[in-house]
Parts: C-alpha cells; structure tokens; sequence
C-alpha cells in the first residue's frame, strides 16, 4: 500500500529480485544486481516514511494534547451525569416556585386592572377576566383573557381602538402606581383618543381615584375629558397651553365654555378698535352661546346621571334646533315646549332675564343698542341659573 510514501519502486525492485533466473549460473549475477538496486530503493522508502511520520507527529502532537484535556473533561461530564440530572429537578423546582411568587405578586396588579377595566368598558359588551403573564426569560409576555358576549375572544382581535386605549391604561395604572415606585406622579398623552363618550367618564373616575395617591397630569386636544369631570363634579385643574410665534409657550388657567362664552364677549364689548357696530352683533351672540352652552350641560348632566346612553344624548341635542329648542331641554327636558320657555323664565326667575334671553337671540342679527356690558352681565346671570337646575 502507497499510504504517502514511495513504496512502488521498493515492491517492484523486490519483485524484480524475487524472479530468480532458471540458470543456476545466472543467479548469482541476478543478485548482486538486484539485490544492490533493491536494497537502495527499500532504504529511500524507509527514510521517506521516516519522514512522513516526523511530519505527522509534528502536526498531530498539539491536537493529541487538546484531545487528551479533552477525554478527561468527558470523563469527568460522564461522571457527572446523574448530578447533572439533579441539579436540572432542582432547576426546574426553583423555576417553578419562582413562577408560583410571580404570579403572587402580580395578582394585585392583575386584579386592579380587571377593576380599572371594569370602571372603563362602561356599556362595552367586552369582559376581561384575567391577567396573566406567561413565558420565560426573553419571551414574556402578558395574556389577557376575555369574553365578547359570553364568547372567548382573543383580547386585541375583538376590540377597538377606544378599547384597547382603555386595555392599555387599565395595564399601565397598576404597574406605574406600584407602592415601590419611586414616582408619584403619573403623565398621560391624549388619553382619549378614539374613546366614545361613555368611556371617558369612565377615564375621567379613573383619573380622579388615581389622583388620591399620585398627581395625574394629562395632556389632551379633546375637550370631552374636561368636559366630563365640570359634569361629574370631579375636582381637577385645567391649563390651557399655547405656543406662540417663535415657539413662545403660554400656560394659563382655562375656564370651562360657559364662563369661556362670557369673558369673550365682555372682552369685545369693552374693545374700542372694532369698527361700529361690529360689537353690536357679536356680543349678542357670545352671549347666546353661552346660554345654549348652559342648557346643554344641564340636559346632558341630567340624561346620563339617569342611565342613559351618550349617544342617544348627543343625538337629542344634535336634533334640537336654535337657542329656544335647547333651554326647552334643559327647562322641560323636552325640546317642543319652546311656546313655554321664555314665560318659564319670566316667572321663575324675573323679566329681566326674559328680556336679556330675547335681546342675545335677536341681537344676533339685528344688533344690540344697549349697554353691552350689562347684557353680558345679565346674560351670564340667566346661563348660571340655567346651570343650577
């Protein structure tokens, strides 16, 4: 066999030797040649697999060492199986205590969130029953477990986007209120958004509970939250925050829209850059607004204090057509008994703001030639009248 050595020549010299001539006379000359260039081929291929075998001990002499460390570490792995298989049960023991404490200390927060879901999902038809986190190390996650109708349902498949707002906040409240926390206070951006009506009271509770333990600071483009908690009479503080040319940002206290119609009709009436009878016109009607402004939180506070449901109520005010329409609602809480509504005001509360009711309607259009800043006195006395119904 050639196993990387010259041994062809040797084996053919050999041969060649091996074929002893039939003349007994021959031999002797057949063997001293031969035997010479046998010899000489067999001594090449001797030193060649020499140094073939110097080679290879040269290269294989560190990979010997590396495998001999090696078989004792595998000695000593083998050895050490059955603690291996210990030491795994007690892995798995630990993972599974450490599991059980996890849930435990997670329960509260999984319990306030159901409670918080509970306060939010007013007139959803979507119930969370459980929290829970699952998974391990780099891929935990939190599963939600709800029912639409009775129905299971995967929880973000089910809901909509007002939903999952409230899904998220009712997450977010518990871990960020957590009594370990070293903040106490809490910043949302636009909570609201895509919320019905009927959720953001709900938010706006919410908000209010959490503002027992942490000050809640919210930002919001929608007036609905504020106008949820004046209805609510839930105590809270309104900033209106401007940015002005070059950036300049204006926070100032910001009235609600009733006092809001009132001060900008006072202002107005007292500005002498107008041009004639500009003022006329448009203090007139801040005032109407407000008036109307009045009405509809006094219908909208008494329709859902009674169950009803936001939508049904925006519809009703939608449907009620001019100034007269909307104090019947607030009056009577029906919007076709405008023939009563400024008799009502006569009697109850005096011709004086019968009189002021009828000049923000007609003034309007025709223009007011009285004095203005009585007007808008009188005008804001009948909408805090009407708001105290």
């Amino acid at each position: 066999v050639d196993a990387g050595v010259g041994t062809s020549v040797a084996v053919a010299a050999w041969r060649t030797l091996a074929a002893l001539p039939d003349d007994p006379a021959a031999v002797a000359d057949h063997l001293r040649v031969h035997g010479v260039a046998t010899a000489a081929a067999v001594a090449t291929a001797r030193e060649e697999a020499a140094a073939r075998h110097s080679a290879r001990e040269d290269a294989w002499a560190p990979v010997a060492a590396t495998v001999a460390a090696w078989l004792e570490r595998a000695r000593q792995a083998v050895a050490a199986v059955p603690a291996v298989k210990r030491l795994k049960a007690a892995e798995q023991a630990v993972a599974a205590v450490e599991e059980e404490l996890r849930d435990e200390r997670f329960q509260p927060v999984a319990d306030q969130a159901i409670a918080l879901w509970e306060q939010l999902r007013l007139q959803s038809n979507v119930e969370l029953r459980s929290v829970a986190l699952a998974g391990t190390r780099t891929r935990r996650r939190v599963e939600l477990d709800v029912t639409v109708d009775g129905e299971e349902g995967a929880a973000l498949g089910v809901v909509s986007q007002g939903e999952v707002n409230c899904l998220a906040l009712s997450l977010f409240f518990p871990r960020a209120t957590l009594p370990a926390s070293p903040f106490r206070f809490v910043v949302i951006d636009d909570p609201v958004q895509a919320m019905d009506p009927a959720r953001v009271d709900g938010l706006a509770r919410v908000f209010t509970d959490m503002a027992e333990e942490r000050q809640v600071i919210v930002f919001t483009h929608d007036d609905r939250l504020p106008q949820a908690l004046r209805r609510l009479g839930l105590a809270h503080t309104l900033l209106e925050v401007t940015r002005r040319a070059r950036s300049v940002v204006e926070v100032r206290p910001a009235t609600d829209p009733v006092i809001q119609y009132f001060a900008d009709a006072r202002a107005v009436a007292r500005d002498d850059s107008l041009p004639d009878g500009v003022a006329s016109r448009v203090v007139p009607g801040f005032c109407r607004s407000g008036i109307e402004a009045a009405a509809v939180e006094v219908f909208r506070r008494r329709r859902i204090a009674r169950g009803e449901a936001h939508a049904d109520v925006e519809a009703a005010i939608a449907a009620a057509r001019g100034t007269t329409a909307l104090v019947s609602l607030a009056l009577f809480d029906d919007p076709d008994q405008g023939g009563k509504v400024l008799g009502t005001i006569n009697t109850k509360w005096g011709r004086t703001f019968g009189d002021v009711f009828q000049d923000a309607k007609r003034g309007t259009h025709r223009g007011f030639s009285g004095s203005l800043d009585d007007l808008v006195s009188a005008a804001q006395g009948l909408a805090e009248r009407i708001r105290a119904l």
